[in-house]
């Protein structure tokens, strides 16, 4: 890459993909094998935080004050979630 064009957007940025080339990026996907890294980072998001620890964070966070509406948006989990992790708050 020359170095005039380092640091620009690519020619076809936002540009959408035609049905046909969409199935060719399909169909040359399809069967591919992750590395054992993207594995292990996948596993690891999918366990995402242990219920006593969310519980802690957010005992926490209301008292610093936080509201539930404020934690439910900064930890994009449900209400439904925070009542289940710190059952003493007020629906």
């Amino acid at each position: 890459m020359s170095e005039a064009l380092k640091g620009n957007p690519a020619w076809n940025k936002g540009k959408p993909h035609s049905e046909e080339t969409k199935q060719k990026i399909s169909r040359a996907n399809k069967g591919r094998k992750h590395s054992e890294e993207t594995r292990r980072k996948n596993s690891k998001v999918k366990l995402g935080m242990s219920p006593e620890a969310l519980t802690i964070l957010i005992d926490w966070l209301l008292r610093a004050g936080w509201s539930k509406t404020k934690i439910t948006r900064e930890l994009r989990k449900s209400q439904n979630t925070i009542r289940k992790y710190a059952p003493h708050v007020s629906k």
